[in-house]
């Protein structure tokens, strides 16, 4: 049987405890075929992460310079993966906070194949506060009308290691890890897990933090997204107009009576559609101008913010 060589990457802002309990976790799953290192990437911890509990596996601090943010510091992770000497066959994503279960990065390492190099974990249920639920539902509900598909996936997930230099030159990958993976035409899987229990503290998320989450992924898909606008300001317009169409025979063919508002209404309406629908092909336009032009890619935005490596 061929060994598994799998590299976790681990963000962690101030949670240095979590980090710990992760590790100890991980380091149960090695065998003679397995060898797990993982790379955790300190996001501009103010309380910087010093100790880590002494294991079998070969772990690797990243300490970036500046609090980035969650998607960039996975990038970052990302990035040192690649740069590794290590021969990896697969690279697993995960929070450090115990919500991601160690128990199943091999479940989903196990699912990756040639034919589906990617798999993420879809949680099976949720346990979050109720405001949590409420704004996961009108999220996915917003993602389907503006972007035509569902964002069902979290960070959480494995793939096959021969794909990662293609990632780390995906520059969606610095705005939002899960929907970046979708622009990448790379066939993607999903295995059903349920969510584990914190280590220790309490979540970082809030509506604030939830909504700018939601935004980020979205923005990935921005062209779609003002071209869905678009066409539904283009219809809209289109409905108006025909309405202006009726208004204008009624009074002027049959002399029906028409309220004298009317027709104010309906020139503020077409002339506010015209509006929107400009401002959208402006937006659009200078969106596909800036695609023209290749933006920074995490392999040249990573290594600016890297402060210092260390092994252990």
């Amino acid at each position: 049987m061929s060994t598994c060589k799998i590299a976790i990457v681990t963000p962690c802002f101030n949670d240095e405890e979590s980090c710990n309990y992760l590790i100890k976790d991980l380091s149960k799953l090695t065998s003679p075929n397995i060898q797990i290192s993982i790379f955790v990437v300190d996001d501009g911890s103010y309380l910087p992460i010093a100790n880590f509990h002494k294991s079998e596996l070969t772990t690797h601090l990243i300490s970036l310079k500046t609090n980035l943010g969650h998607q960039k510091a996975i990038a970052c992770g990302l990035c040192e993966v690649f740069s590794s000497d290590e021969n990896f066959t697969h690279v697993v994503v995960m929070d450090s906070d115990g919500e991601d279960r160690s128990e199943d990065v091999l479940r989903l390492v196990n699912s990756t194949s040639d034919i589906r190099p990617f798999v993420f974990a879809q949680r099976r249920k949720r346990q979050e506060a109720g405001w949590f639920k409420l704004g996961y539902v009108l999220y996915k509900i917003l993602t389907v009308v503006l972007m035509g598909r569902r964002i069902r996936h979290g960070n959480f997930s494995a793939f096959k290691a021969d794909v990662l230099e293609r990632m780390i030159y995906n520059r969606n990958i610095l705005g939002n890890y899960a929907a970046a993976i979708l622009t990448s035409k790379l066939t993607i899987g999903f295995l059903a897990t349920d969510r584990g229990e914190r280590y220790a503290g309490k979540s970082k998320m809030n509506p604030v933090t939830l909504i700018q989450h939601g935004l980020s992924a979205i923005s990935v898909f921005q062209e779609v997204v003002l071209l869905r606008i678009g066409v539904f300001v283009s219809v809209f317009l289109l409905l108006v107009m025909v309405l202006a169409g009726f208004v204008i025979y009624e009074k002027t063919i049959t002399g029906q009576a028409i309220l004298g508002w009317s027709s104010t209404i309906l020139t503020i309406l077409i002339v506010g559609a015209i509006n929107a629908g400009l401002i959208v092909l402006s937006l659009l336009m200078s969106i596909l101008g800036q695609r023209q032009s290749i933006n920074s890619t995490p392999a040249e935005f990573c290594e600016r913010y890297i402060k210092k490596r260390t092994s252990f």
